[in-house]
């Protein structure tokens, strides 16, 4: 799996930043997403996704068939991103 684009993605703040310009994730060659789950203890909207906030605990979920997925949005305090691949 790769990441690439011009957002940003801070391990030791747990900050996901992929505003404006964006990120993407790219499944290994032959593979294809079926899920991509984002948890956060601060903050999780992910433009497009599903967004949900549940006793201090905020997700954003991707859920479709693709080889690739291009997203803009942002997180706080992010702990997981859990991917399903086929």
């Amino acid at each position: 799996m790769t990441l690439s684009g011009m957002g940003d993605l801070d391990f030791d703040d747990g900050q996901l930043d992929a505003n404006g310009s964006g990120l993407t994730f790219t499944a290994p060659t032959g593979k294809h997403f079926k899920s991509i789950v984002i948890t956060a203890t601060m903050h999780a909207d992910i433009s497009g996704w599903t967004n949900d906030h549940d006793y201090g605990t905020y997700t954003s979920t991707w859920t479709g068939d693709a080889s690739s997925v291009s997203f803009t949005g942002s997180a706080n305090g992010v702990t997981s991103i859990v991917f399903t691949l086929e």
